[in-house]
């Protein structure tokens, strides 16, 4: 009892004491948000805080398609039933045109997004020297 007592008085002190110190943050590399972009539809918003964005993009790419392609199997059913005719295709092409817009929209505009992320954080550069004569840039917010 004594020490989770002890924890507790541990945690709350560390808690208050942590808004004393200063946060250091790193900016968001355009260009990673691009890449990120490429790889994965939203990946380089996601990586630059926006995430209501990110998660609209990757939502849209993945559910444009499977929207289309489950209106192309029930108009491919319909048409079997009725007269051997063919399948309406339009659906399909597009929700998988809407995926790539989302996608390459997404990869477009993530640099953008990383450039925000590093315009809206309180910016005071610091420069520290690290091993190897390396030099080391981050942004202290307060």
């Amino acid at each position: 009892m004594k020490t989770i007592l002890t924890l507790l008085i541990l945690c709350v002190s560390l808690s208050a004491n942590a808004q004393d110190y200063e946060k250091i943050v790193f900016p968001k590399d355009p260009v990673s948000a691009t890449l990120f972009s490429l790889v994965i539809p939203g990946g380089g918003h996601l990586y630059a805080g926006d995430l209501d964005t990110g998660f609209a993009l990757l939502g849209s790419a993945v559910v444009a398609p499977l929207a289309g392609w489950l209106l192309y199997v029930n108009s491919a059913i319909k048409a079997e039933d009725v007269s051997h005719k063919e399948a309406n295709t339009t659906p399909l092409v597009l929700g998988s045109l809407v995926s790539l817009a989302c996608w390459v929209g997404g990869a477009i505009d993530a640099s953008n997004a990383a450039h925000k992320y590093n315009e809206n954080i309180s910016l005071s550069p610091s420069v520290s020297q690290v091993e190897g004569g390396q030099l080391l840039r981050s942004f202290i917010v307060h």
